[in-house]
């Protein structure tokens, strides 16, 4: 499933890269996270960054029983690559394998703020939501920006920057806070993202 994806994310990068050379669109890189670090084939068909992937389970080095964990943790892998070292470009884009290029993402991020999509329910003003919103954040909820990591544009300081934050509330929220892993739900890492 997600090798199916990454090709098919893939093939069109390179469709849009091919027939709009002169748009700001730059390298591509794959970050994918596997057990042991373990290269698998698609290494030789595109750019990869291999990462090791969280244990499964309910302990510490664990995913927590969200894969979704994975997404956080592997960015801060990372980090550490000789190949994120070399990325050139001052700003990325951070992408799922299931979102495709129709045509070159317009960048409107700044060195100051990022630009993402706006997920409907991403809901600050959720009632519902808002006294576990309040636990992780302290300024109004108008403020909370209904975005998560996907897709995102941003420099690669400020993904250096946010991504610990990300990381640490993703993972007080699911381990350590059973109100936000019930109400948060599959969006749980995205609020963590948010709030972070």
């Amino acid at each position: 499933y997600q090798e199916w994806q990454s090709r098919i994310a893939y093939y069109h990068y390179q469709k849009q890269k091919k027939l709009h050379p002169c748009s700001e669109m730059g390298g591509f890189t794959r970050l994918v996270n596997l057990p042991g670090g373990v290269p698998d084939k698609l290494v030789d068909e595109m750019p990869t960054i291999v990462v090791k992937q969280l244990a499964a389970g309910r302990r510490e080095g664990g995913d927590y029983g969200f894969i979704v964990m994975n997404r956080p943790w592997g960015v801060l892998q990372m980090f550490e690559t000789d190949r994120w070292k070399h990325i050139e470009e001052e700003y990325v884009l951070i992408m799922e394998t299931d979102h495709l290029f129709m045509h070159p993402p317009a960048n409107k991020a700044t060195p100051e703020s990022p630009s993402a999509f706006k997920f409907y329910y991403m809901n600050s003003k959720d009632v519902k939501l808002q006294p576990i919103i309040r636990k992780y954040w302290s300024g109004p909820f108008e403020e909370v920006d209904p975005v998560g990591p996907s897709p995102a544009i941003m420099t690669k300081a400020m993904l250096e920057k946010i991504t610990p934050a990300w990381w640490d509330f993703s993972l007080r929220m699911k381990r350590d806070d059973p109100d936000a892993n019930r109400d948060f739900g599959w969006v749980l890492e995205m609020w963590g993202y948010t709030l972070g």
